[in-house]
């Protein structure tokens, strides 16, 4: 299909704007991107007599941040704000949830004020509006005023804009809190297709880890996007544990009356709505915590490494968890078993009494450090396996931690030695006199004796 006929005008300022809006009556349409306007008017869903082209006027276009605010000039294109580092420090909720809209080709041709003012109930950018409090601004030739999101948006593609005002700029409030976290996420068929189901969140905690400001809405199971303040108001004060978040949106299915179509049905975007909601609000609180966790590079095996983990973390969790060596194992945690022995600057410790922040810079040799370079096994390795000096094997990459620094040290150790240097490791299962051969037989290989 193609668009009615009608009549069409460039004009080069605001004030010029509102001079056509008012002249021409209720039947004319600003276009700024049209990615969203075209295909209305192709469909003969929007049919205006005349279209006001607003792209040349450079007073709406631009960011900026004034106390307190990210402003944003509603003929800004999409692709600009996603780009912007100035959004992406004042409102990363707003910047995470821009890469979500559209593609690369409308992103470029489409604004932020034209997402606000086509009000699709599915649309990334009204979402981020209404969660964050959002402030628009209209201009007529009578004046201008300022337009709350939560009275913006009156339905689906409806807004409460007069047909004379022209949006001049959006406002986004700027938490200043440091311990504020964000979180975005949305179902849609393909990548950047409308969203089927959407959630934003933000969270501010206290030291203690509670939650003292949340703001939460969703996309895709309303006619507009709608803010969960009895969500909010459950998990403020919280500390917005995995099941305080499930607990308080389970009341979200009696709070939206979606509509189905032929991408889904209600049920399913009630039922999606509600898991976008609790991973959003999730994910907020991640990464506030995430904020608390330290930077550790380290050299583990001959290479270096990376990784964040919180100042409590000890060196056994971060080894497993943050760098994914698993082969330490994690027994006793109090410094009595010996299953989390590494070598730390070429003597064996406990990687359960060291936290993680202490190890930085560390040359740190593991379990799977012993290795030969083509995989094969060690000769310390090799032994234990010849003399059975395992069984359950729980203990033993502790044991030939323990065993491979006493070699480094004393190539040729006695039984006493050997059994001096295991002494601080247990062992359930083999007695220790297979390991002890063990450790005698990899001296002698290593000696070429």
């Amino acid at each position: 299909m193609k668009a009615a006929p009608f009549d069409y005008m460039r004009v080069a300022s605001i004030d010029e704007t509102c001079k056509a809006l008012a002249e021409a009556g209720d039947d004319a349409r600003l276009i700024a991107g049209g990615q969203t306007l075209v295909p209305l008017m192709a469909m003969r869903m929007a049919r205006p007599s005349l279209l006001i082209d607003i792209n040349g006027i450079e007073e709406l276009t631009g960011i900026a941040v004034e106390g307190d605010e990210l402003v944003i000039k509603a003929c800004t294109r999409q692709a600009d704000t996603l780009a912007s580092d100035i959004v992406r420090e004042a409102c990363p909720l707003l910047a995470d949830a821009l890469s979500h809209v559209g593609h690369t080709q409308t992103r470029n041709r489409g604004t932020v004020g034209g997402s606000l003012c086509n009000a699709d109930p599915s649309a990334e950018i009204p979402l981020i509006a209404r969660t964050l409090d959002a402030t628009m601004t209209a201009r007529s030739a009578a004046g201008e005023r300022r337009i709350a999101a939560a009275d913006f948006f009156d339905f689906a593609m409806t807004t409460s804009l007069e047909p004379q005002e022209c949006l001049t700029e959006v406002r986004f409030p700027i938490w200043r809190d440091p311990d504020t976290g964000h979180g975005f996420h949305e179902v849609s068929i393909r990548d950047s297709d409308f969203a089927l189901a959407a959630a934003a969140a933000q969270a501010t905690l206290d030291a203690a880890g509670n939650c003292t400001r949340l703001n939460v809405a969703i996309g895709g199971a309303s006619p507009t996007a709608m803010r969960l303040g009895p969500v909010e108001a459950a998990l403020t004060g919280t500390d917005l544990s995995d099941d305080a978040i499930k607990d308080a949106c389970a009341a979200i299915a009696d709070l939206v009356e979606p509509q189905g179509d032929v991408h889904a049905d209600a049920d399913y975007r009630r039922r999606v709505v509600r898991v976008m909601a609790i991973r959003a609000i999730a994910s907020a609180r991640d990464e506030v915590k995430r904020m608390s966790e330290h930077t550790i590079k380290l050299t583990v095996n001959g290479r270096e490494m990376e990784g964040r983990a919180e100042a409590r973390t000890t060196l056994v969790d971060f080894l497993r968890d943050a760098l994914d060596l698993t082969g330490t194992h994690v027994g006793c945690e109090h410094g009595v078993c010996g299953a989390c022995s590494i070598v730390m600057d070429g003597v064996p410790v406990r990687s359960c009494l060291i936290y993680a922040v202490q190890a930085e810079g560390a040359q740190i040799t593991t379990v799977e450090g012993l290795e030969g370079a083509d995989g094969a096994l060690s000769p310390l390795q090799d032994a234990f396996w010849e003399n059975h000096a395992m069984q359950c094997g729980y203990c033993t990459p502790g044991m030939l931690i323990a065993t491979h620094a006493l070699l480094l040290e004393n190539p040729d150790p006695d039984d006493e030695a050997i059994r001096e240097a295991i002494g601080g490791n247990l062992c359930r299962c083999t007695g220790y006199q297979q390991i002890v051969e063990a450790v005698k037989m990899a001296a002698a290989k290593m000696r070429g004796a």
